[in-house]
């Protein structure tokens, strides 16, 4: 969680609050982290301890709260004591709240929530960061490997988009019931669903009637309809030349044309008919075989020059027109406005109707690699090219076996080179040659030889190896890349 605003002194009470409503109802511990108290990992951990075992269970700096009967006696930064802690509190959370979240240093602030992560299956954790400028410069603070899980889609994150819309629209009554009743979440999920594919077909439906409408005013160049669908997915169509180019169009038609082109719009625009039986009437009492013209056609345009101060001015002017086509010209006007105002009604931001992840589909990938995928292949070629999913920037480039790689894809790449046993001495020296680099001054034995071990399980996990039976020090290969 997120608590965002410029005056970081409220955030202040607001902690304190929080912390003293949920130690009343024992739902949590609040521990509130300042950067003042942060500055190594271990004197962050002892405040985070302190924080939370400050009620008197545990002495300070170091009491252990489960009794143990033999073991020696714990750190005051041990993440043990706030484990055992929780064991006796089951159904208390640990949240830790991070007051002045910018002014933390940031390699201390990155390994203490790499940290805590780590003992969250152990540790119910709750992050509570208070960011007094803008999100955009605490996300820079973050690794690379943190800011991925902001990419992760999350159901809770499109409630409270659609909340705040509702609070805009001063429905709070709404939103409190969208908070505090399954069944009618529920209920309002599917509702706003069915909306949305309702909104979806009458977007498609006035995708068509445009490049109807586009053909008949005769626009000198027409594009086909999958380049306008693709405009209006993108919620660019309304202010894209196709709709300009249109409705400029419309205001030149004329009567010959108009008479097909009501026609065509009968369907999407009920004003049509009314305005059908306007011009049929205008066009019985048209004296003259032309057909007639508004003010805004090009020849109803005139061009005067004119001598000023020995300058040639040219300006601008509109013949007069009869009385015939000031009605023609009051009838098309009327067309334009009800065609302009069912443009806007209908060409919406499709990303902007709530659940709209649901019912609409805007991958660019086939859709059968899509909704028939391969997890194997898609499997190996993650771990053989990690860039093709990661974020990498645009300077970041390596090669194969590169200690720029995860660790699960060096181990699985130096996997690939072995033979159907693999020695795990020898693989774990190969692994840490990579890591560490000469003289392993890039990276400790100790860390490496927990990438190892992890990236090793991970293998595992996905069936790739497992222990030989013959030689116990050995790994067999389950698999090979295609196959």
């Amino acid at each position: 969680m997120i608590t965002l605003g410029t005056n970081i002194s409220a955030i202040y009470g607001l902690l304190d609050r929080l912390r003293s409503a949920m130690r009343a109802d024992g739902t949590a511990q609040v521990a509130i982290l300042e950067a003042g108290d942060a500055t190594n990992l271990k004197t962050v951990l002892k405040s985070l301890i302190r924080g939370v075992l400050a009620d008197g269970t545990v002495e300070e700096f170091g009491g252990d709260p489960t009794p143990r009967p033999l073991g020696p006696k714990l750190l005051p930064y041990d993440l043990e004591l706030l484990h055992g802690y929780v064991q006796q509190n089951i159904d208390q959370k640990i949240v830790v709240a991070f007051k002045d979240s910018e002014a933390f240093d940031c390699t201390v602030l990155n390994d203490l929530i790499s940290l805590l992560w780590s003992w969250h299956d152990r540790i119910p954790f709750v992050f509570l960061f208070g960011v007094a400028t803008s999100l955009d410069l605490f996300e820079a603070r973050l690794p690379r490997s943190t800011k991925i899980i902001s990419k992760v889609p999350n159901g809770l994150a499109l409630l409270l988009r659609h909340a705040q819309t509702l609070l805009d629209d001063k429905d709070s009554k709404i939103v409190r019931k969208l908070l505090d009743d399954d069944k009618f979440l529920a209920k309002e999920a599917l509702k706003h669903v069915k909306m949305g594919q309702e909104a979806m077909a009458r977007m498609f439906k006035c995708v068509r009637a445009l490049k109807t409408t586009h053909g008949c005013v005769k626009v000198t160049k027409s594009p086909n309809l999958s380049t306008i669908i693709i405009k209006a997915l993108g919620g660019e169509l309304y202010d894209s030349k196709i709709v300009g180019e249109t409705l400029s169009a419309i205001k030149k038609i004329t009567s010959d044309s108009l008479k097909s082109l009501l026609v065509v719009l009968a369907e999407a625009l009920p004003q049509t008919s009314d305005l059908s039986r306007q011009l049929q009437i205008l066009l019985a009492g048209k004296k003259g075989m032309d057909p007639l013209r508004t003010q805004y056609d090009d020849s109803r345009v005139t061009h005067k020059t004119t001598i000023v101060a020995q300058r040639l001015k040219l300006t601008k002017g509109k013949v007069n027109l009869s009385q015939e086509e000031a009605e023609y010209t009051k009838i098309v006007d009327l067309l334009h406005a009800a065609f302009q105002a069912y443009l806007i009604d209908n060409l919406i931001q499709p990303t902007s109707l709530f659940m709209h992840e649901v019912f609409l589909y805007d991958f660019k990938n086939p859709v059968r690699d899509t909704f028939a995928p391969r997890p194997r292949f898609t499997a190996e070629r993650a771990l053989s090219n990690p860039s093709d999913y990661l974020a990498f920037g645009s300077d970041k480039t390596f090669e194969n076996l590169s200690a720029y790689q995860p660790a699960t894809t060096l181990l699985y790449q130096l996997y690939l080179e072995s033979g159907a046993l693999v020695n795990i001495y020898d693989l774990w020296w190969a692994f840490y040659t990579i890591i560490g680099g000469e003289d392993g001054e890039n990276c400790n034995e100790r860390t490496a030889l927990g990438m190892f071990y992890r990236a090793a399980s991970e293998l595992k996990m996905m069936g790739m190896v497992k222990l030989s039976r013959r030689k116990t020090d050995h790994l067999a290969k389950l698999s090979w890349i295609g196959l």
